[in-house]
């Protein structure tokens, strides 16, 4: 999300389930007939990754942005998007490569950055570091903004297994990042908050459980609530669930 321009910011990605979770897409994007039931179409939507997707606040209306030059960061599959402020730029990662999309010049540049990544990952934004995490299932990165470079760093206690039923937010409050599990890890270790203290590179075990809830997590971190906001819904039902966790630092001194 872009708080200067007051847009939330999206890369165009197929998906099958669009055609029974959201029938009206059908008709916003005038998809003919016979193509109804193919989740791939798009319509008089431009698919391609290179042009940004955008959801004006102010006017309530999508917005597609078409992006001229040769640098294009590929079709999107469970990527990491995070808005940077102080650059007011996009970061994207994807398949492990780094991309910055300017709002103000309308272009995307490519870091040359690159690190062993598939897909099906989850990540966030460290101001204080300039850092940007990203993790699958125990595998832990950081891409270093200043040095225009990738950190391998401490694995997570647990392979978080899929990593879409989990989410990474970094805790400005605690300066932590908390890893949540949702559905538990790949080697039966419970569902938590699990956290990764940047300073001395290390996970710690999960302060507190989380509901055992089906389908995919999407999250943020409100700083001035300190607050995680979580919202959770199955690919194909009506069923979405929005949870509020706060992280209590177990360093923290009573009163602070």
């Amino acid at each position: 999300y872009n708080v200067k321009l007051r847009k939330y910011m999206l890369i165009n990605r197929p998906c099958l389930w669009w055609v029974k979770a959201l029938p009206p897409r059908a008709d916003w994007l005038e998809i003919p007939e016979k193509d109804r039931g193919n989740g791939y179409a798009r319509g008089k939507l431009n698919g391609s990754s290179k042009h940004p997707i955008f959801w004006n606040v102010d006017s309530n209306h999508w917005e597609q942005v078409f992006v001229a030059g040769p640098v294009t960061p590929g079709e999107s599959d469970c990527s990491v998007l995070e808005y940077i402020p102080e650059r007011n730029q996009a970061l994207f990662v994807n398949h492990g490569c780094v991309f910055y999309y300017d709002f103000a010049a309308n272009a995307w540049s490519n870091t040359q950055a690159r690190v062993k990544l598939t897909y099906d990952f989850v990540g966030c934004y460290d101001p204080k570091r300039s850092r940007v995490y990203i993790l699958k299932e125990s595998d832990f990165f950081a891409y270093d903004m200043k040095s225009n470079a990738w950190l391998t760093l401490a694995p997570a206690s647990h392979p978080f297994g899929y990593s879409t039923r989990g989410q990474l937010d970094y805790d400005a409050a605690s300066d932590v990042v908390i890893g949540m599990s949702f559905g538990g890890t790949k080697d039966g270790k419970p569902r938590g908050a699990y956290v990764y203290d940047p300073d001395k590179n290390a996970w710690s075990e999960p302060t507190s459980t989380m509901p055992n809830l089906r389908g995919t997590a999407a999250s943020f971190y409100h700083a001035a609530l300190n607050a995680h906001y979580v919202y959770i819904a199955g690919d194909s039902a009506d069923d979405g669930k929005m949870l509020v966790y706060r992280f209590k630092n177990p360093a923290t001194k009573k009163g602070e």
